[in-house]
């Protein structure tokens, strides 16, 4: 009897990891998600697939075909053309939001003198037009022109991290996993919340709520759609990963911190892993789980409230 070589290869980079299924887990559990060169999926659905033992049949079922790159839709690549230039995605298929004679990739918001804050400027951009008493506020609206960061490439040096919450060791012991989880969503939260406070940060647009489909500039200054679960995977990722640059920058008085962090990590990789779920695996997962869920409606209240105050980049190159 002939038996098939099982070969691991990454759908998402073509790095090959020959029949080694375990670095391909840790693989797709890296810090930073590797670069999409073929085809784009989550870490998550991937990982759905190789504990499901599934991942190898789909491997062998789209390896020869393409995926568009504004719908993401599977499709052989005798049809890959004819499909783009009808893709309901595409750009150049899309009705212009905006006519505007601003630079492409950059941000429009409608600023007004008579603001003092953020919040305030929002929402006179969403009432000048629907308010018959604001006339003050139309008379000295302007249009203001910002240089938008590439997704991945945010700028975090104006981050407020003095906002973040951390317990000294003798207290940091005392808290529950509870407590745990969400002085780590307080903290998360944060970082998140300071981030796109800045407005050359908002590189992504909500372009349809229903489907769940979003505009992204990407690091080569392209547009890129992308689906929430995708953007907002990635989004959870990097804010992690600035949470644990700035416990490894401080870790000399954080280091309970770097320490639980690891726990964490260890837990939730042992559940991925593991067929039996011990109580351990199970309530670190149910916690991350929570915050998880949690983060991402917060994430989807911003890009809708960011759609309602029409604050987004030009996204027509």
């Amino acid at each position: 009897m002939e038996y098939k070589k099982v070969n691991y290869t990454c759908l998402r980079c073509k790095k090959n990891f020959d029949n080694n299924r375990n670095n391909l887990f840790k693989h797709f559990h890296r810090k930073k998600p590797c670069d999409t060169i073929h085809f784009f999926f989550t870490y998550e659905f991937l990982l759905n697939k190789l504990e499901k033992n599934q991942y190898i049949t789909f491997f062998d079922s789209i390896i020869h075909k393409s995926q568009c790159k504004f719908c993401l839709k599977i499709i052989s690549k005798k049809n890959l053309l004819r499909h783009i230039s009808n893709c309901p995605s595409n750009p150049d298929n899309i009705q212009p939001i905006q006519q505007s004679d601003q630079q492409p990739n950059q941000q429009i918001i409608n600023n007004t003198n008579n603001t003092n804050n953020t919040n305030n400027t929002n929402t006179n951009c969403n009432n000048n037009t629907n308010t018959n008493n604001s006339h003050n506020t139309l008379n000295n609206t302007q249009n203001i022109t910002i240089n938008i960061n590439p997704f991945g490439q945010e700028d975090t040096s104006k981050i407020d991290y003095t906002k973040l919450k951390f317990f000294v060791k003798e207290e940091f012991q005392k808290l529950s996993l509870h407590n745990l989880y969400n002085n780590q969503y307080h903290n998360l939260i944060t970082i998140f919340d300071e981030l796109y406070k800045i407005p050359q940060n908002i590189n992504f647009k909500l372009i349809n709520q229903k489907e769940g489909k979003y505009n992204i500039k990407t690091e080569s200054n392209e547009n890129k759609i992308v689906f929430c679960n995708q953007l907002f995977h990635d989004i959870h990722f990097n804010i992690i990963h600035i949470y644990e640059e700035v416990i490894n920058d401080n870790k000399d008085k954080l280091f309970h911190y770097l320490h639980n962090l690891r726990k964490q990590q260890r837990a939730l990789q042992l559940y991925h892993k593991n067929f039996h779920k011990t109580e351990f695996m199970k309530t670190h997962f149910k916690y991350y789980n929570k915050i998880y869920k949690l983060f991402k409606i917060h994430f989807k209240t911003l890009s809708i409230n960011l759609k309602k105050n029409n604050i987004h980049f030009d996204f027509h190159l």
